[in-house]
């Protein structure tokens, strides 16, 4: 699925800019004139989803003639106790792809919890490593050719299925600190169970995102130049995987020539290239993969057309968009971000005018109007693998308007460079560059490198930022209980709302106390014969703010009024300046009494419980 996240990318494309940005790409993707129209290959446009598709949806989608659908292969969905696995919803989705003249790929990707403590890393050591090779061979022999799925449904005809080993490895998120060379022996290691069980298997890469979500990632161009400098690492796949997400069409394929050369450069030219994610939101927050819905349709056209027509120049076979449907963020239970709107359906099911778009792709008929029947991009179908190529080094991807964002860069061999801040004029440029930005939203640096023969990167590399100058908003869900607890603990339960998503809470205790201090006699005590007196008055005292968790048990320190708070920081470090609070009394002689179990003796341990903004 998309990864979220700063990562990467958080963009707000004006209008006026955008019909700009169309323009040139209707001029760089134009194609001339042909006499045979291209058609689409089966298989050439698949599709995955944030879920295994209904049967009515399976039904259109066959009926369209999609023949191929990506999903996930969870293994703590299948086994989430030790030795007891459920095979339904997988079995669900197979048989779905058969009924409906579908094959499918599944992306394997996550721990289980029993195994690794954690769902979202990676069993790449012992013993997690065997257990995850036994329920990969248990899987292969269920679904491949001639597995025991097939043999039990002898009324369904075979429809192959494809592996793919992890799920976006270099962005952080499934796989934390990814390592090339750790990835490089896990994939070994799957890729030879995999064909133990079935030799005619198909194996696919993780797919490789073009910059990382955290920054304990890595760039496509870093991470894939260290996987093929890892032995043995071309012998242990069928076909590389890249995700195409990207703010242009244009960023497509930068993507794909940037994967190309290194591919080519690497003596492995004639591998297979998929690309088994991509896609363009058409709503929620700000971010550079956000457009209307008319321009999601038209972006989708514009880089198949391209795709299709150039596919020899990338040795291309496959492009998964993702998704079938949005899915509300109240379903997923996490906050609204741009991934979850790129479907061909809306939440509703009713259809955007993408969806016409991808029906044009898999009904293997030609296209209209001679489309993608040629290589308009320069050099055409041939790419030149020693072409000068400029690559981003690192980039913000949220910042909070503090400090201005660095972008550094670098080139494929020795060249000079320009910059474009914007969509603003070329200008010299160096590594790195302190970009300054005061406009709240997303932003975009264009770099490209120009060799010493004056020839420009035909496909400049791209940093995209956001901008967020908003602070989060942080709201109690659940009060402590109006009852005095029996130990001096409450449970806290909130959650924080940002258009950027949340980070992190912080909590902390606010308490009155009173403090008597003594001093100089007013001049009327002073008559009386008082040289001093006692002042008492209340003061607030807190304590520091620390991290924390809603539904944590917080420690009340001390007796009397406490004051518990909470605020949320967004992604960009922005804190929420007006923090949740909920008042509790505490009663250190109920405490005692139920600490000590005092017979007989009748304790008062009412309290008061109050929550405010």
């Amino acid at each position: 699925m998309p990864v979220k996240d700063g990562q990467r990318h958080v963009r707000t494309t004006p209008a006026a800019r955008r019909f700009t940005l169309l323009a040139v790409l209707c001029a760089l993707f134009a194609l001339p004139g042909a006499a045979q129209a291209a058609t689409p290959p089966a298989g050439f446009a698949g599709l995955g989803n944030w879920s295994t598709p209904s049967t009515a949806q399976a039904q259109t989608m066959g009926q369209i003639g999609m023949r191929t659908w990506r999903a996930g292969l969870v293994w703590n969905w299948v086994e989430p106790n030790q030795g007891v696995r459920n095979w339904h919803y997988v079995d669900q989705l197979v048989r779905e792809g058969a009924t409906n003249n579908y094959d499918v790929l599944l992306a394997l990707n996550g721990c289980a919890q029993w195994a690794c403590g954690a769902t979202r890393v990676a069993p790449a050591q012992e013993p997690q490593l065997s257990a995850y090779r036994a329920f990969v061979a248990a899987a292969v022999q269920r679904y491949g050719r001639g597995g025991g799925f097939w043999a039990t449904n002898p009324q369904l005809t075979y429809r192959p299925v494809s592996w793919q080993v992890w799920n976006e490895v270099n962005a952080g998120q499934d796989w934390p600190n990814p390592s090339a060379a750790a990835y490089a022996s896990f994939l070994s290691a799957i890729n030879a169970t995999i064909k133990s069980v079935d030799p005619s298997a198909v194996v696919l890469t993780s797919g490789l995102t073009e910059y990382p979500s955290l920054s304990s990632g890595a760039t496509l161009t870093k991470f894939l130049s260290e996987l093929y400098a890892q032995p043995g690492f071309k012998e242990s796949f069928d076909v590389l995987a890249v995700h195409g997400y990207a703010e242009s069409p244009a960023g497509v394929v930068r993507i794909l020539d940037t994967t190309r050369r290194i591919v080519a450069q690497n003596g492995d030219a004639g591998r297979r290239i998929w690309i088994t994610e991509m896609g363009w939101s058409s709503g929620g927050p700000a971010h550079p993969f956000t457009v209307d819905e008319g321009t999601q349709a038209h972006f989708f056209q514009q880089t198949y057309d391209t795709l299709l027509g150039c596919r020899a120049r990338w040795n291309l076979d496959r492009a998964y968009w993702f998704s079938l449907n949005d899915i509300s963020s109240a379903v997923m239970g996490e906050a609204d971000y741009w991934g979850h709107h790129t479907g061909l359906w809306r939440v509703d099911g009713s259809h955007k005018p993408v969806f016409g778009s991808f029906a044009e792709y898999t009904g293997e008929k030609p296209l209209p109007g001679g489309r993608g029947d040629a290589c308009g991009l320069p050099g055409g179908a041939q790419l030149d693998t020693s072409a000068v190529d400029t690559v981003i080094t690192s980039s913000p991807q949220i910042i909070n308007g503090k400090a201005s964002p660095r972008v550094t860069f670098t080139a494929s061999r020795e060249a000079r460079f320009e910059c474009s801040l914007d969509s603003a004029a070329w200008t010299p440029c160096q590594s790195p560059v302190n970009v300054k930005t005061a406009r709240e939203g997303g932003h975009e640096l264009a770099v490209r490198a120009i060799d010493t023969g004056g020839v420009a990167d035909a496909t400049p590399a791209r940093a995209t930022w956001m901008l967020d100058l908003t602070p989060p908003d942080t709201k109690l869900t659940r009060r402590p209980p109006p009852k005095a607890p029996k130990t001096n603990k409450v449970r806290l339960q909130f959650k924080g709302t940002d258009a950027t998503g949340i980070a992190s809470y912080q909590c902390r205790q606010r308490a009155t106390k009173s403090v008597t201090r003594t001093v100089k006699a007013s001049a009327a005590q002073r008559k009386k014969g008082k040289k001093t007196t006692k002042v008492t008055r209340t003061v607030t005292v807190s304590s520091s703010w620390k991290p924390c968790k809603s539904g944590s048990l917080q420690q009340l320190s001390g007796r009397g009024f406490k004051r518990l708070q909470v605020r949320a920081v967004d992604k960009a470090g922005n804190i929420d300046p007006a923090p949740a609070q909920a008042g509790v009394t505490v009663n250190l002689a109920c405490l005692r009494d139920a600490a000590k179990k005092v017979k007989g003796k009748k304790t008062s341990c009412k309290t008061s419980s109050k929550t405010r903004r």
